[in-house]
């Protein structure tokens, strides 16, 4: 299986995103990481991730992007957000 360990999928609109991941499938790939790099981009990765069963999102702080704000508490570690933890978030 064919795996895109390293995508943007909030970088497109709303509309485009259910295309690009058919594309992927069609192409053989079989799971997608949708990565963010910012917090503030922790809630529209979750929501991807959440939608597709074959996408898995990560978030975390790029060094261009962190001077952009404080970290959250405890340095960031754990669920964005302070999300509950979900049986897909690792």
């Amino acid at each position: 299986m064919l795996i895109d360990s390293h995508c943007h999928l909030d970088y497109f609109v709303e509309a485009e995103i259910e295309a690009v991941v058919a594309r992927a499938r069609a192409a053989g790939v079989g799971r997608l990481v949708t990565i963010g790099v910012r917090l503030s981009q922790a809630a529209a990765v979750k929501a991807i991730a959440e939608r597709f069963p074959d996408v898995w999102g990560t978030i975390g702080i790029h060094p261009h992007n962190a001077g952009e704000g404080p970290l959250p508490p405890g340095g960031g570690a754990g669920c964005a957000g302070g999300a509950p933890p979900h049986h897909r978030h690792r």
